[in-house]
């Protein structure tokens, strides 16, 4: 070890040269791993916002169609109301379709059904993830319309991580008619 307090000389000089940039590779890393890192938060959050929004669109969607397809002879009659397959699954369809376009959504997949008395619904969800409580056959005790949408969101990282830079996020919903 050189003493460097006394005498500055050259030997000084290139003893305190050796550490010089020690903290480049380190401080690289660093800044590497916080790039990751926030991408993955970001692409987290892009499907999480994404999954909230196809969600409430689905929700929207069902409402519409179960309220312009709502029919009240038949409570007259039967003791309870009814949707009307065609009106409710068009109105659906054109609330989906509108709420895609301001978003800006161009491609997407969707299913509107129409249950015009209710009952026990099978496949639907066609998949489990797209409802909150995952159900696999979920049972309706009214006229109902559901709608489930299933939408790519792009990502950055997770493309990276899992080889396509597209993740898909499934949502559903059903909206009934119901007399008090």
């Amino acid at each position: 070890m050189i003493d460097c307090s006394k005498s500055p000389n050259e030997d000084c000089a290139e003893a305190r040269g050796t550490d010089r940039g020690s903290i480049g590779p380190a401080a690289l890393l660093f800044v590497l791993l916080a790039i990751v890192v926030a991408g993955g938060v970001v692409d987290l959050y892009r499907l999480q916002e994404a999954k909230a929004w196809a969600y409430r669109t689905a929700e929207a969607a069902a409402i519409v169609g179960a309220t312009q397809g709502r029919d009240l002879s038949p409570v007259y009659t039967v003791g309870q109301p009814r949707v009307d397959p065609a009106v409710g699954s068009v109105a659906a369809e054109a609330a989906l379709a509108e709420a895609m376009a301001i978003r800006g959504v161009t491609i997407y997949e969707y299913d509107v059904a129409v249950w015009e008395w209710g009952g026990e619904v099978a496949n639907f969800p066609p998949v489990p993830q797209a409802d909150l409580w995952q159900e696999t056959a979920w049972f309706v005790d009214e006229p109902s319309v559901g709608v489930y949408i299933r939408m790519p969101v792009d990502t950055f990282l997770l493309g990276l991580v899992f080889g396509s830079d597209v993740e898909y996020v499934h949502a559903a919903a059903v909206a009934a008619v119901s007399v008090p």
